[in-house]
C-alpha cells in the first residue's frame, strides 16, 4: 500500500483571494507536483506552490521621463506574524510552539541592543542588518549638530548572497527561486 502524506495544504487563489485545501497526497502525486528532486525535502513541510503577485501600475509623475509607463508593483497577499511562523517552525521540527516564540522574541530584543551598539547584525542564510542615520547636510562640518541635524534613524536589511567565483554573479537565498505571477487585468491602477 502506497504511503499517504495528510495535512498538505495547497494554496489556490479563487474569487480574488488566497485559501488553504487540505488535501490527501500520494508520493507519486508529491512528485508530480513538486518534482521527484524535491518531493523527500516537501513531504515533511506543507506544500505550498506560490508565487509572488504583481499589478501593473502606471507612473504619475510627469516631471520623470517614466512618466505614462506601467511597472510592476508587488501586491501583499497577508502577513504572517510571530505565532503563525512558530506554529510552521514547531510543525516541522522537535520544537514547541512556546520555544520558537520565545526564541524569536529573545532574537528580536538582541538584535535590537547589538544594532543600537552601532553593530551589524547578520543572520545567517537571511542576511544583514543595519542602523543608518538620516541628516540634513551643512557647509561647515564644525555646524552640524547631533540633535538639529540628525532626522531620523532607520534599519537596513541586505539578503543575503553568494558569488560565483567564475562569473561573479551573486545568487540570492531567499528570493532567488521566487516565482511572479500576474493578477487579472482588472487589477490595473
Amino acid at each position: 500500500m502506497e504511503a499517504l502524506y495528510r495535512n498538505v495544504y495547497r494554496e489556490v487563489y479563487r474569487d480574488n483571494a488566497w485559501t488553504q485545501q487540505n488535501i490527501t497526497l500520494t508520493l507519486q502525486q508529491v512528485q508530480q507536483e513538486c518534482g521527484p528532486e524535491e518531493a523527500y525535502t516537501l513531504i515533511n513541510y506543507n506544500i505550498r506552490i506560490m508565487a509572488i503577485e504583481i499589478k501593473l501600475k502606471k507612473y504619475k509623475n510627469r516631471t520623470k521621463s517614466s512618466f505614462g509607463k506601467w511597472y510592476a508593483q508587488t501586491v501583499s497577499l497577508g502577513v504572517v506574524g510571530t505565532d503563525e511562523l512558530a506554529a510552521r517552525i514547531c510543525h516541522n521540527s522537535t520544537f514547541t510552539e512556546g520555544d520558537v516564540v520565545g526564541v524569536l522574541h529573545q532574537l528580536c530584543r538582541e538584535m535590537r541592543q547589538a544594532l543600537q551598539e552601532g553593530k551589524t547584525v547578520r543572520l545567517t542564510g537571511l542576511g544583514r542588518f543595519r542602523l543608518v542615520a538620516e541628516s540634513e547636510g551643512v557647509e561647515n562640518p564644525d555646524d552640524f549638530n547631533l540633535q538639529q541635524h540628525i532626522k531620523n534613524i532607520r534599519m537596513k536589511f541586505l539578503e543575503e548572497s553568494t558569488r560565483n567565483c567564475i562569473t561573479w554573479k551573486a545568487t540570492k537565498r531567499m528570493t532567488s527561486d521566487a516565482k511572479v505571477s500576474r493578477l487579472p487585468d482588472s487589477s490595473y491602477s
